[in-house]
């Protein structure tokens, strides 16, 4: 899987996890966002929006972007 669809994918998964919790879901920019190794970080000019490690299982959330909790998605 390419970039852009691991990217896309996060984003459909940090959708879905705004609209469970009642969030406010703001729209990640691809040029902003990265897959860095095991790890997409989507963002936009407001900054990180949301982190996934990339797993045998699929994505797994880090839910406090600023620390490694995690929960899978």
């Amino acid at each position: 899987m390419n970039d852009r669809n691991l990217i896309e994918r996060a984003t459909m998964a940090y959708h879905r996890h705004c609209s469970r919790n009642g969030l406010i879901f703001n729209q990640p920019n691809m040029g902003l966002s990265e897959v860095d190794d095991d790890m997409i970080v989507l963002r936009n000019c407001n900054g990180i929006l949301a982190k996934y490690w990339i797993t045998d299982k699929g994505l797994r959330c880090v839910e406090d972007i600023h620390t490694e909790d995690q929960t899978y998605v």
